[in-house]
């Protein structure tokens, strides 16, 4: 916490350094790869500007903070969205590809989806950019207020903030998309994941 300028409490040991367990990753261990391919670095200083130089800049003089060393894995790493949780909900959501749809496929039936060559076909979230959870609640809960907790999120694409905001508190959130293919996709995502109030709409504006 910070209170008129200096450090009044941290999250570490007296002596302002944190004993921290090290673990042995497996080779094909993600956040040791990361920390391999970013090396050690310092953490936030002060250049002679006095603007912020981040991760591995070259300060005058250290700002007060957590002057800690260490690899980029010491930050939030947070994996891509896994195919169960892009799918949640949607086993019954069968595509065609279709150069003619602005999204690329049109929603068919199971008969029909079966009367295709997989390459033509797919199945369950066909929306290009699917966001993991986990790090839409983190951010969902840091921008959360105590009260009046109603979150509008424009182009809402499938759902992902608007589902993370759920997890994270909100009591209510409003997805706005002009896909309504996508629209469709995130209410059944949503409704899957948790029973909640939900508000959509589809925009109509054309843009010019």
């Amino acid at each position: 916490m910070f209170g008129g300028g200096k450090i009044t409490s941290r999250y570490c040991d007296p002596d302002g350094l944190e004993t921290v367990a090290d673990w042995r990753c497996v080779e094909t261990c993600p956040v040791r790869m990361l920390g391999e391919q970013s090396g050690e670095r310092r953490g936030a200083t002060n250049n002679s500007n006095g603007l912020t130089a981040w991760f591995g800049g070259k300060p005058s003089e250290t700002i007060k903070g957590y002057h800690d060393t260490g690899t980029a894995a010491r930050f939030f790493y947070q994996a891509k969205a896994s195919r169960s949780e892009r799918n949640e909900g949607l086993d019954d959501f069968y595509w065609r590809r279709d150069k003619s749809n602005p999204i690329g496929f049109t929603r068919i039936t199971h008969d029909e989806w079966e009367q295709l060559p997989e390459r033509q076909r797919a199945q369950g979230n066909i929306h290009p950019t699917v966001k993991p959870l986990g790090i839409i609640e983190y951010i969902a809960k840091l921008i959360m207020p105590p009260e009046s907790r109603r979150l509008l999120v424009p182009f809402s694409g499938s759902g992902s903030e608007m589902l993370g905001a759920v997890r994270a508190g909100w009591s209510e959130v409003i997805g706005i998309d002009i896909v309504p293919e996508y629209c469709e996709i995130a209410e059944t995502r949503i409704a899957a994941a948790q029973p909640v109030q939900l508000q959509m709409e589809v925009s109509t504006m054309e843009l010019v």
